[in-house]
């Protein structure tokens, strides 16, 4: 890996090249499956942080993606903003913005000091960018906060600092932070939710094959796992039949009862039921935390959604 940036320039988040998904640009965050419909005038926003889509191995690699890497662009925009950002562009407006993400090696080396100054470089531009958003666009907007694995690091971060507690947190709807561990004891007043309807909380999941665990797996009851298919967080298993629209590799043909699902010892435990499932190998669906259950997570937004306004009314 290359030397870390250091006191890499600020982005300017006026430039819209700079957001990958924003209500002033056409994005793959407005795509709809087969049989779905959006909202005309969204009630509420979005600000979504997407996953690491830096991983390449080839040439000369860095901490940090460049801003303007286009090929890179690309390919985030073609896999996270279309499979998982657009779970939320029925009722809300989407601010996804693009930023100096971390390398996927990032997680695994031991240079731990590199790895988090290059994780700070990145939460310094998710930070920047949610400024502008405050400063210029929220107005005073109901919002949810979603992110899933890189992108849940940022976003459980952005929630502690500007939400948890302080008064920004009677605007949230929600938090949709999947893909990484998170701890109860992570926020002091954010607490995880706990029903399909709770407002200003927080959900989080890792999916995993049922029965299977991470490498190193300590099993904990302090990991906030949420079933995105009972919207609870006890062990009861929910059955494939309760899921429904999922979206698989292609987009715009929904999918039903792709599996079921099941809370246990910190993890999502579910079984695969769709075509071709049979030859998924690796017990970790870390790449389906969200799609998998697209369709649940978008009807829970509604819900959430409905019930922020009723109790606001």
């Amino acid at each position: 890996m290359s030397n870390i940036e250091t006191n890499p320039l600020p982005l300017d988040y006026s430039n819209l090249d700079f957001w990958a998904a924003h209500p002033q640009k056409k994005s793959y965050s407005d795509s709809l499956p087969n049989g779905f419909t959006k909202k005309e005038n969204p009630q509420i926003d979005v600000f979504f942080v997407h996953p690491t889509t830096y991983t390449s191995n080839k040439g000369k690699l860095y901490w940090n993606a460049k801003i303007d890497d286009e090929k890179l662009n690309k390919k985030t925009d073609e896999t996270s903003i279309l499979f998982q950002a657009s779970i939320f562009n029925d009722n809300a407006r989407i601010f996804a913005p693009r930023y100096r993400q971390t390398h996927l090696k990032a997680f695994f080396t031991k240079d731990k000091i590199n790895a988090e100054k290059a994780f700070d470089i990145a939460y310094g531009d998710v930070k920047a960018a949610f400024d502008y958003y405050m400063k210029y666009e929220n107005n005073g907007r109901p919002i949810i906060i979603a992110g899933h694995s890189q992108g849940m690091k940022h976003a459980a971060h952005l929630l502690k600092d500007y939400f948890d507690g302080k008064p920004l947190q009677n605007l949230l709807i929600a938090g949709y932070i999947v893909g990484l561990p998170l701890e109860n004891n992570y926020f002091n007043n954010i607490k995880p939710c706990e029903s399909p309807n709770d407002i200003n909380c927080v959900c989080s999941w890792r999916t995993y094959k049922s029965g299977k665990y991470p490498k190193f797996h300590i099993p904990n009851n302090k990991i906030i796992v949420t079933n995105p298919l009972s919207w609870k967080r006890d062990e009861e298993f929910v059955d494939k039949s309760k899921n429904k629209q999922a979206i698989l590799l292609k987009f715009a043909n929904p999918v039903d009862e792709v599996c079921d699902a099941q809370c246990h010892d910190g993890l999502l435990w579910t079984k695969l039921h769709f075509k071709g499932s049979r030859f998924i190998f690796n017990p970790n669906y870390h790449v389906g935390d969200f799609n998998l259950f697209w369709g649940s997570i978008r009807k829970n937004i509604q819900v959430r959604t409905d019930n922020y306004f009723r109790l606001r009314n």
